[in-house]
């Protein structure tokens, strides 16, 4: 049976993890033979990518590019390592561990007015790899065709915003270094519940896991306005300012659920990008700020003036000591909670177009280089050597 069979390779997953490059430069490997011409086990090709899936190994573009290199890299003799049955199984087996799945398999729009719906196809896998691999038949690691195509199609389409909103319920089952791809697309309800405690104060992710999704919706961001995605773009905006409100302790505060950064978090780089945290933190505020004063002066709006005014100004002080300070911070609550809604009533004035052009020309950092498998566990054991992060901590000592 084919699932025991791949299964067999775990052995091979575990010893990879002491090896520079680990999956991913086995897994180019194995792909590098098949294109020119070897016979390639398929049985390790797909155990392989099962383990870096269940165990969280290799980056979020690694497990999808050779995921789909699996059924899509025809060689000269026209044959794939991987039959589209497998990548069936994959996806039920590991779709909640892996939303992209979702979109790999769905259903998607056809003909000249998308009246016709059916699943992707072989020749459309095919078609991916030929992006993906930049006019070179013969390459076998990822580039940054594959990342492009991850932010601009893969993530913000409704399929996988719907499935990354189902299982960031139970978001310990995912690998905490891809939530730069899966914490932008969620929506406002769904990243709060995220940064909530699951039993006791046990968060749903690790401190890392959460710092990550900095970078993440600043790609984001950056990526929807440039791809005139202005629903995304909006959506993003609106996760941000709750994101940023919870890690901040100025959304509820004091409320010991909730995972709060601190200085030291702040002032060194996530696990998936080299730039520190505050800057990102810092940079997309500040920029979302621009598209809300846009809106809040050019149409007189002010609602938004007044919910943008308590997010932003407004600080709540001792609250075990006075009941005012805590009337002050349920306003900032409120404020929070109604600018989702307050925010899409702004933007429909003018259908996004300026909030897009605000965002375009700002110039968000994102996450422009690939980051390596290495670097990426080369940063993930600074981490936790700098100390288990996590705590509670006042922002402006």
């Amino acid at each position: 049976n084919c699932a025991s069979k791949a299964q067999g390779f775990y052995e091979e997953g575990n010893e990879l993890e002491g090896i520079q490059g680990g999956h991913a430069r086995r897994l180019g490997e194995l792909l590098r033979r098949h294109k020119e011409g070897e016979w390639v086990d398929p049985h390790e090709y797909e155990g392989l990518i099962l383990h870096a899936i269940e165990y969280g190994k290799s980056s979020l573009s690694n497990k999808f590019y050779y995921m789909i290199e699996g059924v899509g890299a025809v060689n000269d003799r026209g044959e794939t390592i991987l039959t589209l049955d497998r990548l069936a199984h994959i996806n039920s087996k590991h779709l909640t561990r892996f939303p992209l799945l979702e979109y790999v398999n769905a259903e998607v729009a056809r003909g000249p007015n998308g009246e016709k719906r059916h699943r992707f196809t072989k020749d459309d896998y095919e078609h991916w790899c030929n992006i993906f691999d930049e006019g070179d038949p013969k390459n076998s690691k990822i580039t940054k065709s594959v990342d492009d195509f991850l932010w601009e199609y893969v993530l913000p389409s409704n399929d996988t915003q719907n499935r990354i909103n189902k299982v960031l319920r139970s978001a310990e089952n995912l690998d905490h270094d891809d939530m730069y791809g899966y914490m932008p697309p969620a929506t406002e309800g769904i990243v709060e519940e995220l940064c909530k405690s699951t039993t006791g104060s046990k968060k749903f992710l690790t401190a890392e896991g959460y710092m990550n999704g900095l970078p993440g919706f600043s790609e984001y961001l950056r990526r929807t306005a440039q791809n005139d995605q202005k629903n995304k773009l909006r959506e993003g905006i609106k996760s941000y300012i709750r994101f940023q409100g919870i890690i901040t302790d100025d959304y509820k505060k004091g409320n010991e659920s909730f995972f709060r950064t601190d200085r030291s978090m702040l002032n060194r780089a996530s696990i998936c990008s080299p730039t520190h945290s505050i800057v990102f933190l810092e940079q997309t505020t500040e920029v979302i700020k621009k598209v809300v004063d846009h809106y809040v002066n050019t149409y007189n709006n002010d609602e938004l003036r007044d919910v943008a005014d308590k997010i932003f100004n407004w600080k709540s002080g001792n609250m075990k000591l006075h009941e005012k300070e805590r009337e002050k911070q349920y306003t900032i609550d409120e404020a929070y909670k109604k600018f989702g809604e307050v925010f899409d009533n702004a933007v429909q004035k003018d259908k996004g177009q300026a909030m897009k052009k605000i965002v375009e020309e700002s110039n968000l950092l994102g996450m422009p280089t690939l980051v390596s498998d290495e670097e990426m566990q080369k940063r993930k054991k600074e981490a936790e050597n700098s100390g288990k992060a996590g705590a509670i901590g006042d922002l402006d000592d």
